[in-house]
């Protein structure tokens, strides 16, 4: 009869004494995971997360004085070469401007509007810095400049501007020459003019409430409760909508704002136009044309309650009476002044 080794208690069906049979040999050897879980839970092993690739790496703190020193150094250098580049550039852009029949004293100056704008170009995309649309325009304006501005260093370079014999006459250029130089000139003032605008814009943001009415915020509610209603029915608030609910909402301030200007001239207290534009976010214009229309209203006001207490005084009629103007083209605030 064959004993089954498990009945017996030892994997080879030998009896152990006691009764107890012997544990089967496992092995001592930890597998892989084992080894890298208590790598992980010893406190030996703890590493710093390591960096990402594209990681900017932080320079060393360097002494300020020679930082603030070797920068000066740098840009003065750099000052020294761009001022001997612009004086380089100086004599064939008078050149140029000259044989375009420009005046002489216009042309000496003709070159600040032409390299100038390049410096200027160059700023203001560094200004504008986070808006890639901005950025290449900026430097479409510093390609263009500087390749007109090579042109016409290159033709001077050639003998296009100079006369033939000494003590004659410029020729005339050719006309696409002409025409490059004529561009530089309307082109220095409009697109000087827009970087300007660009970057003030830039700078100085409009007001909060322009700013509310152009948020993606406002679009998307206006676009929701244009698509509330019935299926097939046209939109509550169509396209011109989102306009129409922002001049509402501005011209409820505006009327809060007379009421709060007029009480508190009530009471002896004038609030100025910035106090009056920040605590109904409107912008100063507006709170100066809400603090105007309060103060004809009760100057108009004041005329009529004094031509009734005039004795022998002939009783006013509506139709008499004129409404006083309105500056912001809002109606008068009848609750300004109770």
């Amino acid at each position: 009869m064959e004993i089954n080794e498990r009945e017996a208690g030892t994997p080879t069906g030998h009896p152990v004494e006691g009764g107890q049979p012997e544990a089967p040999e496992t092995s001592k050897r930890p597998d892989r995971w084992t080894l890298v879980r208590r790598l992980d839970r010893s406190p030996r092993a703890t590493k710093p997360a390591p960096l990402p690739r594209n990681a900017p790496v932080r320079p060393a703190q360097r002494n300020t004085g020679w930082t603030v020193l070797a920068v000066l150094a740098v840009g003065v250098l750099v000052v020294g070469i761009i001022a001997v580049g612009f004086r380089g550039s100086l004599g064939a852009l008078r050149d140029a401007a000259i044989a375009a029949h420009i005046e002489s004293d216009a042309a000496r100056l003709y070159w600040i509007g032409v390299d100038g704008l390049i410096v200027v170009a160059i700023i203001a995309a560094l200004v504008l810095r986070n808006d890639k649309a901005a950025v290449r325009y900026c430097l479409t304006i510093v390609a263009s400049f500087t390749l007109a501005s090579w042109l016409l260093n290159f033709l001077h370079g050639l003998g296009l501007f100079t006369p033939k014999t000494p003590g004659g006459t410029v020729p005339n250029p050719p006309w696409g020459v002409v025409l490059v130089i004529a561009s530089l000139v309307i082109g220095t003032i409009f697109f000087g003019t827009h970087l300007l605008v660009y970057v003030l814009r830039h700078l100085f943001p409009g007001t909060p409430v322009e700013q509310e009415e152009d948020s993606p915020a406002t679009v998307a509610e206006s676009a929701t409760d244009g698509d509330s209603g019935t299926p097939g029915s046209p939109p509550a608030h169509p396209a011109k909508g989102v306009q129409r609910t922002s001049d509402e909402d501005l011209a409820e301030r505006k009327k809060w704002a007379g009421v709060a200007y007029g009480l508190a001239l009530d009471k002896g207290v004038t609030i100025p136009k910035v106090a009056l534009a920040e605590a109904f976010q409107i912008s100063t214009r507006q709170a100066g044309y809400v603090r105007s229309d309060v103060d004809l209203e009760r100057e108009e006001r004041a005329k009529r309650d004094a031509a009734a207490a005039t004795p022998n005084a002939a009783p006013l009629t509506p139709a008499s009476v004129t409404p006083p103007p309105s500056l912001n083209g809002s109606h008068p605030v009848s609750a300004a002044t109770p």
